[in-house]
C-alpha cells in the first residue's frame, strides 16, 4: 500500500498545528459601516475615473454597509451603481499578507483598490474575495471602489425567461442590488491557511473545501479534503506564488 499521500497529509495536518500554537495572526479590518454611493445610470463612471483617488465624490450620498440601495427611496434604480470609501491599516500590517473579503455583492462587482483593479465577481448569492498584497498601502489611505451592476436578463439568476408574453419573460423577484453581506480586510502571516468556498461541479451542489497552506512569495502547498469524502489528500498546489 502506497503510504504516500496519508504521510503527506499528517505532515501538513501537523505544520497547521504547529502553525497555530506558533501564533500567526490573522487579524479582521472591518469595512462595513459608511461608505459614499453614487448610481451611475449611463455607466461612465469608470471612463470618469470614479475609482481613482482624485475622483471626486463631493455629491455621493452616505450609506451603512451591507446595503441595498432598492430599499432606500431615494435610489428606485436598477442598472450600475458605486461604492467607495478609504480605511488605514493598524499598527504593525506591514510585510503581511493581505486579502479583500465580500461576503455578497448583487449582482456583478468590479473592484479597485488605489485605483488598481484587483477583480471581478459575477453572482450575488456567493462570497468572493481578492489577493491585494501587492497594492494595498501599508501605511496612510487607501481608497476601495467598488461598481455594482443589478442588471437582469436570460443569462443571470435570477433574471429573465423567454417567453410570447411580458408577464412570461419577468419572474417575480425583487431585482434588489449592492453590497449586501459583510466586507472586511483579512491580514495574515506569510505562512496561513485558505478555505475557499468555490463549489465542484464534478459533485453537483456538494462542495468540495480545500484547505491551502500558502507562504507568500513562495509556492504553496495544498491539503485537500472533500466535504463528500472522509479521505484526505496531501498535494502540492501547481500555481506560484511569486519569486
Amino acid at each position: 500500500m502506497n503510504t504516500l499521500p496519508r504521510h503527506a497529509a499528517l505532515t501538513a495536518v501537523l505544520l497547521l498545528s504547529a502553525t497555530a500554537v506558533a501564533g500567526f495572526a490573522r487579524d479582521h479590518v472591518d469595512l462595513n459601516g459608511p461608505w459614499r454611493f453614487a448610481i451611475d445610470p449611463v455607466a461612465c463612471g469608470e471612463q470618469n475615473g470614479w475609482h481613482q483617488p482624485a475622483g471626486s465624490i463631493q455629491n455621493w450620498a452616505e450609506v451603512v454597509v451591507p446595503h441595498c440601495w432598492n430599499v432606500d427611496p431615494r435610489f428606485p434604480f436598477t442598472g450600475t451603481a458605486w461604492y467607495r470609501r478609504t480605511f488605514s491599516l493598524p499598527p504593525g500590517s506591514a510585510r503581511r499578507h493581505a486579502r479583500l473579503n465580500f461576503g455578497g455583492v448583487f449582482y456583478r462587482a468590479k473592484v479597485w483598490l488605489n485605483g488598481q483593479p484587483v477583480g471581478e465577481h459575477e453572482g450575488g448569492y456567493t462570497p468572493f474575495q481578492f489577493d491585494v498584497t501587492d497594492v494595498i498601502h501599508w501605511s496612510g489611505e487607501n481608497l476601495l471602489a467598488v461598481e455594482v451592476d443589478n442588471s437582469w436578463d436570460t443569462t443571470t439568476l435570477p433574471g429573465a425567461r423567454i417567453g410570447k408574453l411580458p408577464q412570461e419573460q419577468v419572474y417575480p423577484w425583487f431585482e434588489y442590488g449592492g453590497i449586501v453581506r459583510p466586507v472586511s480586510l483579512v491580514l495574515t502571516d506569510p505562512v496561513h491557511v485558505v478555505v475557499p468556498s468555490d463549489p465542484d461541479p464534478a459533485v453537483g451542489a456538494r462542495p468540495k473545501t480545500w484547505h491551502s497552506l500558502e507562504t507568500f512569495g513562495r509556492r504553496r502547498c495544498g491539503v485537500r479534503r472533500p466535504a463528500h469524502s472522509a479521505s484526505m489528500v496531501g498535494e502540492p498546489a501547481h500555481t506560484p506564488r511569486g519569486d
